[in-house]
Order: C-alpha cells, then sequence, then structure tokens
C-alpha cells in the first residue's frame, strides 16, 4: 500500500489469526457508504488498515454501529508519516497546534510495532514535552481532556488527537 494515495486511514485491531474475519466486517459495513472502501493487511498479526473516502469520524462512528465479532479497536489516523522520531513529532505538533488551547490537559499514548523507533515511552516523553514548552498544554496521565495517539506500523506512524471532555 502507497500512503500517498491513500485517503482517509483507520487502524482497526483483531485477535490474530481472525484478519480475514474482521476484514469482511469491516467491508460489510464501510461497502455500504464507500464502495471504493478497502482493508488492507499489514506485516503485523491483528492489524488492518482500511482506506475510505468517508470522513474519518463518519467512517468510525458506521463501523462503531455496525456489530461485529471480530474487530476490537478503530483508530482513525489524522496523520501518516515515516517513524522517525523527529518527524512524529513535527507531525504531532502540527495537529494539536489547533486543538489544544493554552493550559488544555493531554496526554500521549504511543503503541510501537517493528523495531524503526527504539521505545514508545521515549516518543511519549519528547512530544509531550514539546507540547507542554511550545504550547503551554499540562500533561494529565489519568483523566486528560485530549489524547494524543501514534500508532507506530514499522516503517510509518499514524497519528490522531482525540478530544475526551
Amino acid at each position: 500500500m502507497d500512503l500517498r494515495k491513500t485517503r482517509n486511514l483507520l487502524l482497526i485491531t483483531c485477535s490474530a489469526g481472525k484478519e480475514e474475519k474482521a476484514e469482511i466486517e469491516i467491508l460489510d459495513c464501510l461497502l455500504r457508504y464507500d464502495e471504493t472502501a478497502e482493508v488492507y493487511k499489514t506485516e503485523f498479526p491483528g492489524v488492518l488498515l482500511a482506506d475510505t473516502k468517508l470522513p474519518l469520524s463518519k467512517a468510525v462512528s458506521y463501523l462503531k454501529r455496525f456489530e461485529m465479532a471480530y474487530v476490537h479497536r478503530i483508530t482513525p489516523l489524522s496523520k501518516t508519516v515515516e517513524a522517525s522520531t523527529d518527524v512524529i513529532i513535527e507531525a504531532a505538533l502540527q495537529l494539536v497546534r489547533s486543538e489544544l488551547k493554552t493550559g488544555s490537559s493531554f496526554a500521549v499514548r504511543c503503541v510501537k510495532r517493528g523495531n524503526r523507533i527504539k521505545s514508545k515511552r521515549e516518543i511519549e516523553k519528547k512530544i509531550g514535552e514539546v507540547i507542554v514548552r511550545e504550547l503551554k498544554a499540562r500533561v494529565n496521565l489519568s483523566n486528560p481532556e485530549y489524547i494524543l495517539h501514534v500508532e507506530v506500523l514499522g516503517d510509518f506512524a499514524g497519528i490522531y488527537l482525540e478530544h475526551l471532555k
């Protein structure tokens, strides 16, 4: 899959070995609203990527309302970038600049698959430090207003900002 040619990406998890059944469930739902939707298997067991022309919020809403036995988690990816610490930090900062207000609380959660990035904690810490320094937001790991999700899949990373409150 060429990430430069994707439209709106969703990272979807399922149990390892159940990817084909999860793919059928996803397509069963998305093809009702987008006849061009596609699902890709990744090199990581239990991880799929869905590509759709639907706005991410609509695609997530449709999938969450659809009864599924194999899909565990759906994460919209607002940005996809090369899995490099500096590139991820810059993309994360661009994403949160328009959303986080001075004094907003946030947490960074990173899921790392593959060995391109050394440590998920390092990514979380570095992004958090930059956001605190540049945007004057505050870290709150237990009850944040926002969660910045970073999903590293081998050579690329997907980023999504979730507003909780």
